[in-house]
């Protein structure tokens, strides 16, 4: 939990230059520092680069700082406009943001404020030692005002509209305990950076289950390209050991290979548009093995991108193949060589940040089963932009959707069509589960989350139903069984 405090010469000069009414100044000050607060807290809960970290940086939004840190006098001057002017600002920029690259600002404190965090690591290990379930288990009075500002007005709110506002996940209390003792004393396998990060992630969502009798709250933030996404810490973007632990024993279900089965499904239209008489099978099958059989994909091109030689072991290798894989479904380039993109940047190639080897990035590249299948994907990324911008004329004119120079880019519009679509599945999936009673633990992207394993029958028929609804025989539904966290021993 940060606390910020802040010089008292920011509230007296504010109070000298508004003394009109009483207490405007007080308000300003204080709304002004809430919204800090949270902006701060989102920050360092979604977690800091190596860079920031060091130099003390927090990746925030200075737009919404100014826009939501409130207003002072009868010109309605944004506070934080009215800070920087007269030498009182709270916050210095570093680094500042841009709307097009969607790049936050990188800022540090100044003088005028101090920060403390009685949620780190570190600070909880100084202070409770080996009582940790002191710490878990008593939570103070300010613990309690922390969660009311996290959720402004939810005690007003019926079970109804809370329901309405917010996405509400059952936490399992007793799993995400015991995650917090093993994080904080026996797990040594993390990074420390990763470490403090998760053990604020996971007190996080512990507080609010205490405080909401096992729930935990998530204010949606849909996406102009299709997906919903959350604000600050979410079921969806946490570390998937801290998700096991806080969602307990249940069940995954998403879309297997869901990308690049969405794209196949446009594989058939492709065939009739340019009168081809081969099947689909033959027109793209490298594509088509991805979707059936990616394990066998898979070792054909480790078989030819790693020697004995080799340094990584065959799960490394696997990985590292399978994300590689990915990367082209998404428009990595094939090549080693870096090159400067339309705003003057200069970007590294996907496959480079993948294979630190030279040797094994050249093999992986001139294999004939990656050659292959990298062209199949381009083929069809370049068929499904040209076909959907004659078919939606809206995806020519979105600005969200075009690239610097003011066209549209083939990038921006196949995630806008490729996240409905997979918005559009998952409705469905969630409706079905629905009308048989199964209820929806948490929702990330192309997965879904329940308590119990669906019958086999319930599978089929969800899986089958949107395959019909959506004319698409690609879509296939994966199971994972998810584990809560037990005593050591147990």
């Amino acid at each position: 939990m940060l606390k910020l405090t802040v010089d008292p010469a920011v509230l007296a000069a504010l109070q000298a230059a508004f003394p009109r009414p009483a207490n405007s100044a007080v308000r300003a000050l204080q709304k002004y520092i809430t919204t800090l607060h949270r902006l701060f807290t989102e920050a360092q809960q979604l977690g800091n680069d190596p860079y920031g970290t060091h130099f003390h940086l927090f990746s925030i939004s200075l737009h919404d700082l100014a826009n939501q840190g409130g207003q002072i006098g009868p010109k309605r001057i944004r506070t934080h406009a009215w800070l920087e002017q007269h030498d009182m600002a709270l916050v210095r920029t570093v680094e500042l943001g841009s709307n097009l690259t969607g790049l936050k600002s990188r800022v540090r404190l100044t003088e005028r404020v101090e920060l403390n965090d009685d949620h780190s690591l570190s600070e909880v290990r100084a202070r409770y030692g080996a009582n940790l379930h002191a710490f878990i288990d008593e939570p103070g009075i300010s613990e309690s005002a922390w969660i009311c500002r996290l959720y402004p007005g939810l005690e007003n709110l019926n079970e109804a509209q809370a329901r309405a506002q917010y996405h509400i996940t059952e936490v399992d209390i007793n799993s995400l305990a015991r995650f917090i003792i093993w994080l904080t004393d026996q797990a040594c396998h993390f990074p420390k950076r990763l470490k403090d990060i998760m053990f604020r992630q996971a007190v996080l969502i512990y507080r609010v289950a205490q405080f909401s009798g096992g729930l935990f709250l998530q204010k949606p933030k849909p996406s102009h390209f299709g997906r919903t996404y959350y604000e600050g810490v979410s079921v969806q973007n946490i570390h998937r050991s801290l998700r096991q632990a806080m969602l307990g024993t249940c069940w995954e279900y998403d879309l297997a290979s869901a990308v690049i089965a969405w794209k196949l499904g446009f594989a058939e239209r492709f065939r009739q548009i340019t009168h081809q008489s081969v099947p689909v099978e033959k027109l793209f099958p490298m594509t088509v093995i991805y979707v059936e059989d990616k394990d066998d994909l898979i070792r054909s091109i480790r078989a030819a991108t790693y020697t004995q030689e080799s340094t990584a072991d065959a799960d490394t290798q696997r990985k590292q193949v399978k994300t590689a894989l990915t990367a082209l479904s998404f428009g990595a380039r094939m090549t080693v060589k870096g090159w400067s993109d339309e705003l003057g940047q200069w970007q590294v190639p996907a496959l480079g940040t993948i294979f630190r080897d030279d040797s094994e990035r050249q093999r992986f590249i001139k294999c004939p089963v990656t050659d292959a299948y990298s062209k199949e994907q381009r083929r069809l990324d370049a068929f499904i932009f040209g076909d959907q911008l004659g078919l939606q004329p809206t995806l020519r004119i979105d600005p969200l959707l075009q690239s610097a120079s003011g066209r549209p880019s083939k990038a921006k519009v196949l995630a806008y069509l490729y996240q409905h679509a997979e918005t559009q599945v998952m409705d469905m999936v969630r409706s079905l589960l629905a009308q048989h009673n199964q209820v929806v633990l948490a929702n990330i992207h192309d997965a879904i989350i329940v308590r119990k394993r669906l019958p086999l029958s319930l599978r089929e028929t969800i899986a089958e139903t949107i395959r019909q609804q959506t004319a698409n025989p690609y879509w296939r539904l994966t199971q994972r069984a998810i584990l809560r966290s037990e005593p050591a021993g147990d």
